[in-house]
């Protein structure tokens, strides 16, 4: 008679999957992350603006969409988002009034 295979241990399954690799390094990332100083974290997300801007791509505020994110700033402690309204291509380049710059 041949020999009889053994069941494997019953696993209960919770309804979450496996952890992957990927969502490990993801989650030392984070983790290192979130031992930055502020400074740091601001340059950090100031250079992925800059990696998403270089792809064309641009970030937009959710109310108001002619506010572009071009960078933050810390100051005195606080963060701040510079954030202009976006100027229409016909007045882009002519400073803030629109007006042409005469050299005067």
């Amino acid at each position: 008679m041949g020999k009889k295979r053994k069941k494997p241990p019953f696993v209960r399954r919770t309804g979450k999957a496996p952890i992957s690799k990927k969502q490990l390094e993801a989650k030392a990332a984070e983790t290192g992350l979130t031992k930055l100083p502020t400074i740091s974290l601001v340059a950090t997300i100031n250079t992925m603006l800059g990696i998403l801007q270089d792809r064309g791509l641009q970030i937009r505020d959710w109310d108001d969409r002619s506010k572009v994110v071009h960078k933050l700033k810390v100051i005195r402690g606080n963060v701040y988002i510079l954030a202009p309204h976006e100027q229409p291509e016909t007045e882009a380049g002519h400073g803030e009034s629109g007006e042409h710059d005469t050299g005067q």
